[in-house]
């Protein structure tokens, strides 16, 4: 029987990682560990995003989790998933190596494909993204297989609805006027549209990226001015399906939630006030007619998504996916012992020491910073 490991370090890998589990064959032994880190989802989180039993585990238990694996499923962020690669090659007969990616990974970027071309596979998530990590530089020999996101499927007709869903996201837009002038579209709506901003995490929750100027903060704020009336905004957590359940129209700057609502049928506008950059992570949505002024946001208007762009973008036919299959294949050459060698990158001294601080259990920690100190 082959067993699979994965392992997840936030929410949205976690997320991922579910998926991707299951998708494997039924007679595959699966098991789901969440590694204890900074950023690891809390357990309310965890239980809205899986069913399956996760455990929370140090790196050192994790390591005795994988000793016996065939495949390991790296579904965690870079910073975590280099100190567990450096503990995955010292294994005697290491299993295949799957990473994978959680949202839109548009573009392939030096860091992204660097950490991940450790492994044997990776599973990205349209003929775009494959055609791009593929062409890479750095992912000489690694295998790119096509999978989709959990939260994608074939677009629904178009819903009706009078809630326009903002989907906050922690790294873009960067600047707090930025934000503020979101939150003043959302604040003044046409009728009769209602405004919710949906967030990734309470107060005392985390999320896979920090977040500088949280957006209820900022909303408060302009409440307090005046300058957004107080009640036009209704704040929401939970999962973007039951934000997206009385939504007539969803708004992001480049959220992956924007392929969810058009999954369900809900129209998306792409704000494109602050510019189109590969460091707002909207050049994605280039030729797929939903970028959108606040302007027109506030007016009530919009768009309806390119056919193509949706074939090339996130919603080509399932049959498409080839992962599995790529992975049936690394399975039995590591069978048959002719598993190939993947390069594990050189690091700077600091780099790796920030990594292995960021998983190790308090007492290591605390003795690593001891001797720092002196």
């Amino acid at each position: 029987m082959t067993r699979v490991v994965a392992v997840a370090d936030s929410d949205s890998y976690l997320k991922l990682a579910d998926h991707l589990l299951a998708q494997l064959p039924a007679d595959w032994q699966t098991e789901l560990a969440v590694v204890a880190n900074p950023v690891q989802p809390s357990p309310a989180q965890t239980t809205g995003l899986t069913t399956r039993p996760v455990a929370t585990v140090g790196v050192r238990r994790w390591t005795e989790l994988v000793a016996e694996a065939d495949v390991v499923l790296l579904s965690c962020t870079g910073p975590a998933m280099m100190p567990l690669l450096r503990r995955l090659r010292s294994l005697a007969n290491r299993p295949v190596l799957v990473s994978a990616l959680p949202g839109i990974s548009l573009p392939a970027n030096d860091r992204a494909v660097w950490v991940r071309s450790q492994t044997d596979l990776l599973v990205v998530n349209s003929h775009r993204e494959r055609e791009a990590f593929r062409g890479h530089r750095l992912a000489e020999g690694l295998r790119v297989g096509l999978g989709h996101l959990p939260q994608v499927g074939s677009p629904a007709p178009r819903v009706e609805g009078d809630e326009v869903v903002f989907a906050a996201q922690s790294l873009v837009p960067a600047k707090a006027e930025q934000r503020r002038a979101v939150l003043a579209t959302l604040g003044h709506l046409s009728d009769p549209w209602r405004a919710v901003l949906k967030v990734r995490a309470l107060g005392g929750e985390r999320q896979t990226h920090n977040e500088r100027w949280p957006y209820p903060q900022l909303l408060a704020a302009l409440e307090q001015e005046g300058a957004v009336p107080r009640g036009s905004i209704e704040v929401r957590a939970g999962s973007m399906q039951q934000a997206l359940g009385r939504a007539g129209a969803m708004v992001t700057v480049s959220s992956t939630a924007a392929l969810e609502a058009i999954t369900a049928g809900v129209p998306v506008a792409v704000i494109n006030d602050f510019g189109v950059s590969d460091d707002l992570i909207n050049p994605v949505f280039e030729g797929s007619g939903l970028f959108t002024s606040l302007a027109q946001i506030r007016a009530g208007w919009f768009p309806a998504p390119d056919p193509a762009w949706l074939e090339a973008n996130y919603f080509h036919d399932v049959a498409a996916d080839d992962w599995t299959a790529e992975l049936d294949g690394l399975v039995a050459q590591r069978g048959a012992g002719e598993l190939p060698q993947r390069p594990l990158r050189p690091e700077a001294m600091a780099g790796r020491l920030r990594q292995e601080l960021r998983l190790a259990p308090p007492g290591w920690l605390w003795q690593a910073a001891r001797r720092i100190r002196r």
